[in-house]
């Protein structure tokens, strides 16, 4: 009669142990699985502090910090990530759909002007794009930007560039990422004039330093007006102004060494040693052309050497001082082989024949040429 209670009890009592034993598998399969998508967290948190991060990463890492802080089960912040993925897969395909559109646009706007090769060029990239990097683009631009005012190099292809990060990020949308910064997106509008000055547009050079200087952006910071006045005495000198750049820039040089700015106070410096080299006042030019050349040389900035050797060099020729002429173009040939500047090493060369010729070493010049 008794055995029938002592088998139920016998079977519960293996029933428990049999529960316990899956529960405790079950929990230390969580645990584990809690352990990974740590590590998993981990590895993301770092990834996240090496590149730039977008709106959704940043609001996503700020979840996983508050909810260690308030003691959430990692298996509980998993939940959030499918959500956290559906909305980035969202922006990410707004985003593109974005890009690729003005990217299209600026291609028709080139076709229309009857530039088959710069279209092109800008279709290729829209073909290879698999996603588009913000960071990577502007860095893209940035560089042809100073190839382009460095070595008179690539200068279409780096207008083309600038202006169509502008128009994408003048457009651009609530989520879409950063491109550059405020002083990144100055940098390549202060580019464009460079280029302007480059290929000669001077008319188009004086319109975007126009723009730039009654944005509000640049008249609230003294040194943004500053780097635009640089620009505009550069301009002024090339348009035998000279009265007004010697103001632009001798006002930024002020307010630059104030700032600790070598770069920019040395392109001061050059900008007005050649303002007075074409006004024939060889004694500032020379003091000017060798303060930067000083500050250019302690910074090993071999590309802006070239136009500073060059200018000296040329001051020593129109004063019939050859020796000191050769000196210097010997300097830019030099630099510009190792910089494979085809542009320096042009001009340097042919002006080092030219002073062979004048010594009448014949066979010297013909080596040059």
């Amino acid at each position: 009669m008794h055995s029938k209670p002592r088998i139920l009890q016998q079977n519960t009592a293996d029933l428990t142990a049999r529960t316990e034993v899956h529960a405790r598998r079950y929990f230390e399969k969580q645990a584990e699985v809690g352990r990974q998508l740590g590590q998993i967290l981990g590895i993301l948190d770092r990834v996240s502090r090496e590149k730039e991060q977008s709106w959704h990463e940043r609001v996503y890492a700020k979840i996983q910090s508050v909810a260690r802080y308030v003691g959430i089960p990692a298996l509980a912040l998993a939940a959030v990530i499918p959500v956290y993925n559906l909305g980035k897969a969202f922006v990410e395909y707004t985003n593109d759909r974005y890009v690729r559109s003005r990217y299209a646009d600026y291609i028709s706007s080139l076709l229309e002007k009857g530039e088959i090769e710069r279209a092109k060029l800008i279709l290729s990239d829209l073909e290879n794009m698999k996603e588009f990097s913000a960071q990577t683009q502007y860095l893209k631009a940035k560089t042809l930007a100073l190839r382009s005012v460095k070595l008179g190099r690539d200068s279409q292809e780096a207008q083309d560039r600038i202006n169509l990060l502008l128009t994408i990020h003048d457009g651009r949308k609530t989520f879409f990422p950063n491109i550059g910064g405020d002083e990144g997106l100055f940098g390549l509008k202060l580019a464009l004039v460079d280029i302007d000055i480059e290929l000669q547009q001077y008319k188009a050079a004086a319109a975007r330093l126009a723009v730039l200087d009654s944005d509000p952006a640049t008249t609230s910071r003294a040194l943004l007006r500053a780097l635009v006045a640089v620009k505009k005495g550069t301009l002024s000198v090339l348009q035998y102004q000279y009265n007004d750049a010697r103001r632009y820039l001798e006002g930024a040089r002020t307010v630059l060494a104030m700032a600790n700015d070598d770069s920019w106070v040395a392109e001061c410096d050059f900008q007005l040693g050649k303002c007075y080299q074409f006004e024939n006042d060889y004694k500032n030019a020379f003091a000017y052309y060798g303060w930067a050349r000083e500050s250019y040389e302690r910074k090993s900035d071999d590309l802006s050497l070239l136009k500073v050797y060059n200018n000296i060099a040329t001051l020593h020729f129109y004063q019939d001082d050859l020796d000191r002429a050769y000196y210097f173009y010997k300097l830019e040939e030099q630099l510009s082989r190792k910089l494979s500047d085809d542009k320096g090493l042009g001009r340097s060369v042919v002006n080092l024949s030219l002073i062979s010729r004048k010594r009448n070493d014949f066979a010297k010049a013909v080596e040059f040429v």
